[in-house]
């Protein structure tokens, strides 16, 4: 699969986050993500794997148990359940 980037096709996940799926496959999901400053995604799992790429800003991420600040093109991939 392969997506070119573009502005459009966000969609509101809650109040403050928008997202977008870009890629999929049988077992994993990248997903673009829009968070407006001082809003958060609850914690959450998935049955698949999940990979994303920050394209601006800078946040904070927890995947398990670990938290990563993340800035401007960090990428990270998330295990399945987790």
């Amino acid at each position: 699969m392969f997506t070119r980037f573009n502005h459009e096709g966000f969609k509101k996940l809650i109040p403050g986050i928008y997202m977008k799926v870009v890629g999929h496959g049988k077992n994993t999901i990248t997903v673009l993500f829009k968070l407006e400053a001082g809003h958060s995604l609850p914690r959450h799992n998935h049955i698949y794997e999940q990979t994303g790429t920050l394209i601006s800003g800078k946040m904070a991420l927890t995947i398990g148990e670990t938290r990563y600040d993340v800035s401007k093109g960090d990428a990270w991939t998330i295990p399945p359940d987790i």
